[in-house]
């Protein structure tokens, strides 16, 4: 078996024609297609005998799993944000209560 035969599979065929589809089921099945472009075609095989159900089950839970994981990301970077921004104030006020030679010579 060769890898390049999983892209025939169906869990790759969109459940519906594109043009019939909305943006937000166009994004969903995107996101799953590039995790199934990820995983090895044993897994593949192996996810095409589950019966709908199940499969319908695992892509709500996926789907929901991974947009999570893109507000978390958003919060990490407010967070870095923060704390550059405290860094350069603190650097600032350092600079500012230093004494030069001058002031200390008058």
């Amino acid at each position: 078996m060769y890898e390049t035969q999983k892209y025939s599979s169906i869990l790759y065929k969109p459940p519906k024609p594109f043009y019939q589809m909305t943006i937000k089921e166009l994004c969903d099945h995107n996101k799953i297609c590039k995790s199934l472009d990820k995983t090895p075609l044993k897994k593949i095989v192996r996810m095409e005998k589950w019966d709908k159900e199940k499969l319908n089950r695992k892509k709500k839970k996926f789907l929901n799993k991974s947009s999570n994981k893109t507000k978390r990301r958003l919060y990490r970077i407010t967070r870095k944000e923060r704390k550059n921004k405290n860094r350069k104030t603190k650097s600032i006020q350092k600079k500012k209560h230093r004494t030069t030679k001058k002031e200390i010579l008058f």
